[in-house]
């Protein structure tokens, strides 16, 4: 291990933990508000200050400062008022006696930089100068994400003496993996500087100003995370490189202020979740603050929703996944050959593989979204290099398909875990009673993830001239429908069941009104029977002004506040509900989900990654686990731009851009994008509602490319 300046000779630890640190006990209530860019996040309080709980500076899912607090003669200041963007943030503070104005301003890139700006005010006549005291308080404890969040413990280590300078400190953790340092440095001399604070003798006279800067920086192992020399350059290189990432982002404008800001949401959420992770593999997190690492179904659902507006991201991300493919088996990971991960973290608990989640495959449904994913992009980008770089990857993903499958259904087997989908509560996959089906078990989308999976897989295998594996992968495809019509149908319900478990033995079905059925891809199901679907699913007890419901709020096991079985998930909202909605002929069914997306985004001040509607459909919505749910959150920020993408009638055909059936909802009225790139080509594309219909203009600004319009 190489280490940076720190000595660690054992004087200088400071305190060790042989067998892991104490757990903490945190204020659960207290709010945060992240600032994020490149990998690097800040949660604060509302009032600005890192002080305990949940608030700190998070570098590779470990808190490298979990203190930061200004005080002025000892005492807190007074908050006034504070402002959020993106990756920087601005509070107003008075002091105690209102002498004092302290104007705040926080950003991120590579590191923390803040400057703080203090001004002399009174109303009171002064016959010369004041003077106070500024404390800047701090403090490192380089605990875990999971720890912090109550999980568990960070790990083994030695936390260091601090090194005191004359303008720094920096704090140190040699853990067992690798040695963590944070260094708070002023960009001048503090009259006092010691391990926890650092003083500055202000005097003012009244109506004067003067500023105090300081940076914070970290190493974490062989990385090392430079500051920029000042707070005025931190902030021109944080602004540069986020207008440099709208820049490539096709523009999208439509006639509903609303939706616009919702829209905006949406990127800059996706802005703050691009990170490169230590083995410089480009990613998207799952969410903030406590998904920031890999979960492969968050991003391939991202890059469905998504890789329409950011194709090179998108296939950069796909490779990166395909970087951290199984190639072994693993009874604790329940990894298998061809396996990406559901989860992975780089703390140093994952790092030291002393936890399942270092590469953690507790799920099945990553390697038919994997495949789902990267055909669809292989198909809107035609990029024949990207096709080769993956190719190999997507026919390992398939044959660990292979490995759950019993039945001709993909079948989740594990006895330790009862549900490990995308709803991860035990209740979430349940029959009518409430009883949890035994495994192995088959759940509904699974099914048509899988079938959805070879047939491109198949489009794409003949298109490299591989045409006796692409006929395999649709005979393969056609035994998963027909098992699924068989099986999973419901002549009754006139529904698909939402699982059936005991595959393999005596069959448990689970005869449940659901809306993971609008999850399944067009031509699975019949004509008829996707028809059907959607008048049950529009239904009130699962059609909802402001998203869809995972279970009927009329069945028994129904219960509002189950975090992830039935709040509304704006992703499952979109990808389900507005795609189902459309493609059978109900746009104004949608156009109200749509709607409800912006004005739940009202209710709340930003839409979040799940929330409770009231069972009387009126009054205010309500946060679901506030402190749990993430914001941003990759799916929940993709799932505007991807209800976009439908009601424009958006997709990719062999060298062309298909328009079909387009209708953009009435509150819209118009939509217009601007250079939005498909096949080597740019295009933009204008949309107009008029007596109830959607007329579309295309102008291809770039390239060579057909456009076509059905409808």
């Amino acid at each position: 291990m190489t280490h940076t300046s720190l000595s660690l000779k054992p004087r200088q630890v400071l305190a060790s933990f042989p067998e892991g640190r104490e757990r903490l006990k945190l204020d659960l209530a207290q709010p945060c508000v992240p600032i994020a860019a490149g990998g690097h996040f800040a949660l604060l309080s509302e009032r600005g200050t890192m002080d305990g709980g949940f608030a700190g500076y998070f570098v590779h899912e470990t808190r490298m400062l979990d203190r930061l607090t200004i005080l002025v003669d000892g005492k807190p200041l007074r908050l006034r008022s504070f402002t959020t963007d993106v990756f920087q943030a601005r509070y107003i503070y008075t002091n105690e006696d209102q002498t004092l104005l302290v104007e705040r301003d926080v950003v991120i890139d590579s590191g923390v930089a803040e400057r703080l700006k203090l001004t002399a005010f009174t109303d009171a006549p002064q016959k010369g100068p004041q003077e106070w005291r500024v404390t800047v308080e701090f403090s490192a404890d380089f605990r875990a994400m999971g720890e912090v969040r109550d999980f568990g413990p960070t790990g083994r280590g030695n936390l260091l003496v601090p090194i005191v300078r004359e303008r720094a400190v920096t704090f140190g953790w040699e853990g067992e993996d690798m040695l963590r340092t944070t260094t708070v440095r002023f960009a001048s001399k503090p009259d006092l500087l010691d391990a926890q604070h650092a003083e500055f003798a202000v005097r003012l006279d009244v109506g004067q100003s003067a500023q105090i800067e300081y940076a914070v920086g970290c190493r974490v192992g062989r990385h090392r995370y430079r500051r920029s020399p000042s707070f005025a350059s931190a902030l021109a290189s944080a602004k540069k490189k986020y207008a440099d990432f709208i820049h490539a982002v096709p523009s999208i404008t439509t006639g509903s202020p609303e939706f616009n800001n919702l829209l905006k949401e949406s990127i800059d959420g996706l802005y703050m979740l691009i990170y490169r992770d230590d083995n410089d593999q480009q990613l998207m997190a799952a969410g903030l603050p406590w998904y920031f690492c890999l979960f492969t179904r968050d991003i391939c659902i991202w890059i469905l929703q998504c890789g329409w507006l950011f194709p090179e991201l998108a296939q950069q991300v796909l490779l990166s996944l395909a970087y951290y493919q199984a190639d072994w088996f693993e009874e604790e990971t329940e990894a298998v050959p061809g396996q990406l991960p559901h989860e992975m973290r780089r703390d140093q608990l994952g790092q030291m593989k002393q936890t399942v989640f270092h590469h953690c495959c507790w799920a099945v449904d990553t390697a038919p979204l994997f495949v789902v994913a990267a055909c669809e992009m292989a198909k809107w980008t035609g990029d024949r290099s990207f096709v080769e770089k993956i190719y190999d990857h997507l026919k390992r993903a398939d044959r660990c398909m292979e490995h759950h499958t019993r039945e001709d259904f993909i079948v989740f087997s594990s006895e330790r875990r009862t549900n490990k989908f995308w709803m991860e509560e035990p209740c979430s996959i349940t029959d009518e009673h409430g009883v949890v089906p035994p495994s192995p078990k088959a759940v509904c989308d699974i099914q048509g993830f899988a079938w959805q999976a070879r047939i491109l897989l198949a489009d794409l295998a003949e298109s490299l001239g591989e045409v006796e594996y692409a006929g395999q992968k649709r005979e393969q495809a056609e035994r998963f429908r027909v098992a699924f019509q068989r099986d999973f149908w419901d002549e009754e319900m006139q529904y698909p069941l939402i699982a059936i478990g005991g595959i393999g033995g005596q069959r448990h079905p689970c005869r449940v009104y659901h809306t993971d059925a609008l999850m399944l891809p067009k031509g699975f199901l019949s004509e008829e029977q996707e028809l059907a679907v959607a008048r049950r699913a529009a239904q009130p007890d699962l059609t909802t002004p402001w998203g869809i419901l995972p279970l009927s709020s009329k069945g028994r096991v129904f219960q509002p506040f189950f975090i992830q079985s039935q709040c509304v998930c704006p992703f499952q909202t979109v990808l389900g509900g507005v795609a189902w909605f459309m493609r059978n002929g109900m746009p104004d069914t949608a156009a109200v989900l749509m709607k409800g997306l912006a004005d739940a985004r009202q209710r709340l001040g930003h839409l979040p990654e799940l929330y409770v509607v009231p069972s009387h459909l009126v009054g205010p919505l309500l946060y679901a686990a506030t402190q749990m749910a993430c914001y941003p959150q990759l799916w929940t920020a993709g799932a505007p731009l991807h209800g976009m993408k439908l009601c424009c009638g958006i997709a990719a055909g062999a060298d062309e851009l298909v328009i079909d059936q387009p209708s953009i909802p009435a509150f819209m009225r118009f939509v217009q994008i601007r250079g939005l790139r498909i096949q080597g080509a740019v295009v933009d594309l204008d949309y107009k509602r008029q007596g109830g219909k959607t007329t579309a203009k295309s102008k291809v600004r770039a390239g060579n490319l057909q456009v076509r319009r059905n409808g």
